[in-house]
């Protein structure tokens, strides 16, 4: 998998049109994922911010974003956090990765929102699920964790957003998990290799 270039906060705002103050804000609520340079300063994924600029505008600006709260609002009060510091491989993480971990999930909701809503095209909300699973695999290798450990992370998430959501968008959410998973094991695979 070829690197994904990471590009500026000004440069993201260029791209897409919108105020840094907002790209900053998509960034704290987890709907971007960033990387941050040992100086501070947050860079993004390119792919993920020219993504995020073909969304079509039919579509109310608010009405993902609101599929999106709830979705986290219900996988929030699903997922069981006694259960989660009591998983082996969520110990293991780092704590540092465990951010991370937490932006990942964001992350995913809003995909699996883009793709119940069809916003964007099928490939690009793949390559994109692909990516960020990448990114998600680099972190926790990185961190030392076993492949086995970055998956259950993953599918410990998923189940959280099953139990949430109706039965109806089940396979579309596994869908996009399964693209998830192909780029960590990616990831993976080039961190060991």
């Amino acid at each position: 998998m070829v690197q994904d270039r990471q590009i500026t906060l000004k440069e993201a705002a260029g791209i897409l049109g919108v105020k840094e103050g907002t790209i900053r804000y998509w960034a704290n609520r987890g709907r971007l994922l960033t990387n941050r340079t040992p100086g501070g300063h947050r860079r993004f994924y390119l792919s993920e911010i020219r993504a995020l600029s073909q969304r079509p505008q039919s579509l109310s600006a608010s009405e993902p974003h609101k599929l999106e709260e709830e979705a986290l609002t219900k996988v929030q009060q699903q997922m069981p956090v006694s259960e989660l510091v009591q998983e082996e491989w969520f110990l293991r993480m780092p704590v540092e990765v465990r951010t991370r971990f937490r932006l990942l999930g964001r992350h995913l909701l809003v995909l699996f929102v883009r793709w119940t809503l069809a916003i964007g095209d099928t490939g690009s909300i793949e390559e994109e699920a692909r990516m960020v699973g990448f990114h998600h695999g680099t972190e926790m290798a990185r961190g030392g964790s076993p492949l086995a450990d970055s998956l259950a992370a993953l599918v410990f998430f998923r189940n959280a957003v099953l139990d949430s959501l109706s039965y109806d968008t089940w396979r579309k959410i596994i869908e996009i998990n399964d693209q998830v998973m192909v780029g960590i094991v990616k990831a993976h695979e080039e961190f060991e290799g």
